[in-house]
């Protein structure tokens, strides 16, 4: 009698549980939203539990063998696409307007249409040395330029004054650079975000690092000075909140750019007089050392 009580107590035991169990396994299905009854329907009449939980372990086994995966590389891709996308774009607009330039050559008469020929490949021959590059390590020899021209660039890079020195190293002596960058740190936003800046610069800033560089200053002077007032009040009545958003990105181009002809324009008689005390960029024309 005390043997029978014993096994019967036990196998109460194990049915209790089985039935904890079956209460998890039945929570943790609810959980999934998934109705039992329609996956019933869809089991087929063979299932076996033993086989599945096979493939189970066959399958994790499999994802254990991919080791660590870079999600980062999506993101990564995603962002290769669109610079593709854009280069794209860019070819095919400069073959359209090739293909629609040789067609006007075709159409005019012999004479005017050699001449023009020889300047076409005159110009061409030099568009053929263009070349995309890192602005810290130029593909150039040492001082082998006598001009070169960084319209805000620098603010993209992290190492500016690898930049400048790279800039220096490429100028022959007496040769000249010009730089504009973004003015004034307390105004970098959204905006400079989605344009990739690292950075705006404080006019002593920028003196420092093309000083440093080695060059010696002709002028440094803010410009894009009629826009200061708006976009500084834009600025200070919507401060950052770590967003990346164009200010642009709504505008349309064509009145855009009228206004930035418009303001551009009316600064060139006074930087031809003065610098500009204010502006939400600044430009510095500077010369390397040298006869």
């Amino acid at each position: 009698v005390g043997a029978s009580r014993e096994l019967a107590d036990a196998l109460r035991v194990a049915v209790r549980e089985l039935e904890v169990r079956r209460e998890t396994l039945v929570e943790r299905f609810a959980a999934t939203g998934i109705p039992m009854a329609e996956l019933e329907g869809q089991l087929p009449e063979n299932a076996d539990a033993g086989e599945w939980d096979q493939r189970l372990q066959a399958v994790r086994a499999s994802v254990e063998r991919l080791g660590p995966i870079n999600l980062a590389a999506i993101s990564e891709f995603s962002e290769q696409s669109e610079r593709k996308t854009y280069l794209d774009a860019q070819h095919a607009d400069l073959s359209a307007a090739l293909e629609t330039l040789e067609h006007a050559i075709r159409r005019i008469d012999r004479e005017t249409r050699t001449r023009f020929q020889e300047t076409f490949d005159a110009i061409n021959g030099g568009l053929k040395r263009l070349f995309q590059a890192d602005l810290r390590r130029l593909p150039v020899p040492d001082a082998s330029l006598d001009v070169v021209t960084c319209l805000d660039t620098l603010e993209h890079i992290e190492e500016d004054t690898a930049a400048l020195a790279e800039v220096f190293r490429v100028l022959r002596p007496g040769g000249f650079a010009l730089f504009t960058v973004p003015a004034h740190p307390f105004l970098f936003s959204a905006h400079d975000r989605a344009l990739h800046h690292v950075r705006r610069y404080r006019k002593a800033g920028l003196r420092d690092r093309v000083t440093g560089a080695g060059f010696a200053i002709r002028r440094l002077s803010y410009i894009n000075c009629a826009l200061f007032a708006p976009v500084a009040l834009v600025r200070l009545l919507r401060p950052d909140r770590g967003e990346t958003r164009s200010d642009t990105e709504t505008v349309p181009f064509g009145p855009l750019n009228a206004v930035l002809y418009a303001s551009f324009a009316l600064e060139r008689l006074p930087l031809r007089l003065i610098n500009l005390p204010w502006g939400v960029s600044l430009l510095c024309l500077a010369r390397k050392p040298g006869p």
